[in-house]
């Protein structure tokens, strides 16, 4: 596969004929425009360290950027969120604008992905995530040239059930949604979501089969409780969903590639074969600004124990692993939504939006909350799809999920929190034959369960960048090939804090398929069980695999683990913890270097089945070298020199080419580590090491006449 090229479905040109539907709407265009370091002194050596780290220049830092957040993190009431509080806030005050561009912006995306030069030389996200994210973005783009807007509203009924009175929409008229409506001005809004997909795909069939579609919403200080449902032909329980079809240059409705993907349906035959129709060029967005929530409807509330009690944490039946929510759903739309006939297939893969076979869709801005399974997922034959900006929470699956198929997907700036009620699933997740896909400046607190970002079972060229995790129960981010072979993953920049059970990252393989080309960079981990754990197969291992370290041995080759912070890991309750963990003998060419690991409960680095047998690191399956080891609570050595606050084995300390000395980080309590100015880590790292172009808040890592990069995620100024 050449990477160099963004990867396309293989489409058919099977030549079916729609139904004849009545054509409505007129047709109104939006043409789419893209929118030198001071000297100092040198640092004098830390009378504790072994090793010297070589001789540098202090460079001087910029103003630090303002956080994110102030990793705070709200208590778990168990109370669902509600449209108009804190968490998403009405703003009646929002500025309108006159422009409904059919798009997500323009093809500039913040932070390090601004700076992608114009002679991009591979559009892989793994190899270059910020020309693959340009790229993405502009094909989506030249699509949009001629744009035809739909506008949905809620239903004076539907507003009233809700116990608000008046009307929610400036105007003479009240413009309330009604299906009788031709739904193409704010004045006289579509009530349902359906309606609008049916009218664009009339639309487009009637103009010409081509041109994009935008799915304006109105929005206020009310709810919809209408999943969004983003398919060409496909039949859910009751309900017929339709949308504008992709036609190829023969004007022939374009399927995928069915003996690749399938994916189960009720109906007959005659559906079963259109099935992987393909919908297309639709963007989904509020109208000017205002609120849009998507409310599913269900609380989810801990499962009573033997004794009666809630099973919470504390409890002898509760499990970090397993244990589920009980759902209780009172919506418009269903009661129970396993049994429910409109439900019927929502429960395996549909979420509060579903996009389905799909290809150049955006989905921006909008509020999904109390999901009674997904909040927003992609699947099937997907391509070109864009989730931005949205915020999702209180799930009973995934907050966001591609799987099954899709490829060349962007999940950028969501908002993800109180997911996996269910005790399924990920936060975010990318899994099941994924490609090309970049996971960005998304932000994931209070999980149910399970992992926050998660990168699995045949996955192909992902980028997980400059994501932020708090208080994740199980894990910051997860990355493992399950029992489909799996390549070129990249996890760079992410801060990932605060989970008493989980690891920052996890590299494993469940099933013993083969991993290949990972590379781990500039990651900021603290307040986690352990850092960086590059593990084995680790589920229903069993007693025995103590006594035979091959059955914890999976295929697992070239992993890079360079320059990344980790501090504060394992802790009291837990028993343990470690800054790095290797436990995979199955593993070759796994390189650990100019990386920090500081201040772990039990051992700053743990070394399982990867010894030789006089103790030494074995060399075949992992180099680990110019990294930075120190636990501040013990000063004491052992008769080779080290701190034995390392780890539980001397031997298992390769010295050389290691230093044992604190890093010493700004403020480390209050979770700044970027390296002070006496840092005997800057331009430490060492000159042979594949170090990546930028530090963990964009930062350059060599710049001026600086050629040696500094060891750790931060690159100091």
């Amino acid at each position: 596969m050449d990477d160099n090229e963004t990867i396309t479905v293989d489409q058919g040109n099977d030549s079916v004929s729609a139904p004849d539907t009545p054509t409505t709407g007129e047709e109104n265009t939006n043409t789419v425009t893209d929118s030198e370091p001071d000297e100092a002194s040198q640092i004098n050596e830390y009378p504790s360290q072994k090793g010297t780290p070589p001789d540098y220049k202090k460079k001087k830092k910029p103003p630090l950027p303002s956080e994110k957040s102030d990793g705070s993190i709200p208590a778990k009431d168990g109370q669902p969120p509600v449209a108009g509080d804190d968490q998403y806030p009405i703003d009646d005050d929002a500025e309108e604008t006159t422009d409904e561009n059919p798009v997500s912006g323009d093809a500039n995306v913040p932070g390090c992905y601004e700076m992608a030069s114009d002679a991009c030389t591979s559009f892989s996200p793994y190899d270059s995530p910020e020309c693959f994210i340009k790229k993405i973005n502009a094909e989506i783009e030249s699509n949009a040239a001629i744009n035809t807007t739909y506008y949905v509203a809620i239903t004076q009924g539907e507003y009233q059930a809700q116990g608000l009175q008046g009307c929610p929409f400036s105007g003479t008229v009240c413009p309330w949604g009604s299906d009788t409506n031709d739904g193409l001005t704010p004045e006289k809004p579509l009530a349902t979501f359906k309606e609008a997909f049916s009218r664009m795909k009339d639309h487009k069939e009637a103009n010409g089969k081509t041109g994009h579609y935008t799915l304006s919403i109105r929005g206020g200080k009310f709810t919809y409780s209408e999943p969004i449902v983003v398919t060409a032909y496909a039949f859910y329980g009751a309900q017929m969903y339709k949308g504008p079809f992709l036609y190829d240059s023969n004007g022939n409705q374009v399927k995928g590639n069915t003996t690749t993907y399938e994916v189960s349906y009720y109906g007959d035959s005659d559906y079963a074969d259109a099935k992987a129709y393909i919908i297309s060029d639709i963007s989904i967005k509020p109208h000017q600004n205002e609120s849009v929530t998507i409310d599913g409807g269900c609380a989810f509330t801990p499962p009573t124990g033997s004794d009666g009690q809630p099973v919470v944490f504390g409890h002898s039946e509760w499990d970090v692993d397993d244990t589920a929510m009980m759902r209780t759903c009172a919506s418009p739309r269903w009661k129970d939504p396993i049994t429910d006939p409109y439900t019927a297939g929502f429960f395996g893969t549909m979420g509060m939006i579903s996009i389905h076979n799909a290809h150049r869709i955006t989905v921006e801005d909008i509020n999904v909350i109390n999901a009674p399974t997904f909040g927003i997922v992609i699947y099937g034959v997907s391509d070109h799809v864009v989730i931005k900006n949205n915020n999702i929470s209180n799930t009973y699956a995934s907050g966001v999920a591609a799987m099954f198929g899709p490829q060349n997907v962007i999940i950028d700036g969501n908002d993800v929190s109180y997911a996996c009620a269910g005790s399924a699933q990920e936060n975010i997740s990318a899994k099941a034959n994924v490609s090309h896909v970049a996971i960005i400046n998304n932000r994931v607190t209070n999980s149910y369960n399970d992992a926050a970002i998660d990168v699995s079972t045949g996955y192909h060229h992902v980028y997980v960048g400059h994501n932020e995790v708090i208080g994740a129960t199980t894990g910051g981010i997860y990355v493992e090939a399950q029992n489909v072979d799996s390549d070129h993953v990249w996890i760079d920049g992410n801060r990932i804090h605060d989970s008493v059970y989980g690891d920052c990252i996890r590299l494993a393989s469940e099933q013993r398929a083969n991993t290949e080309d990972v590379k781990i960079t500039s990651n900021v981990c603290y307040n986690t069980l352990r850092g960086i754990w590059i593990a084995g197969y680790f589920h229903l291992i069993g007693e025995n695999a103590k006594l035979d370290p091959t059955v914890v041995g999976v295929p697992m080759h070239n992993v890079s683990v360079l320059n990344n912070t980790v501090y504060g890991t394992g802790n009291e309750l837990m028993g343990f913890g470690s800054g790095f963990a290797m436990s995979n003998p199955g593993a070759t060419n796994v390189v650990v270097e100019n990386n920090i690991f500081s201040t772990s409960y039990k051992n700053t680095v743990s070394f399982q089945y990867v010894l030789r047998d006089d103790g030494t690191l074995n060399s075949d399956i992992i180099e680990f070298k110019n990294n930075i080891t120190f636990c501040s609570d013990s000063v004491e050595k052992d008769e080779e020199g080290n701190l034995k606050c390392l780890s539980d084995n001397a031997k298992e300390m390769p010295v050389a080419g290691n230093y044992q000395f604190d890093p010493l980080f700004a403020d480390p309590e209050n979770g700044d580590f970027h390296l002070s100015n006496d840092s005997t880590a800057i331009d430490a790292g060492s000159h042979n090491t594949d170090a990546p172009d930028y530090d963990f808040e964009c930062d350059l890592r060599l710049f001026d006449d600086n050629t040696t990069v500094d060891i750790g995620a931060d690159e100091y100024y």
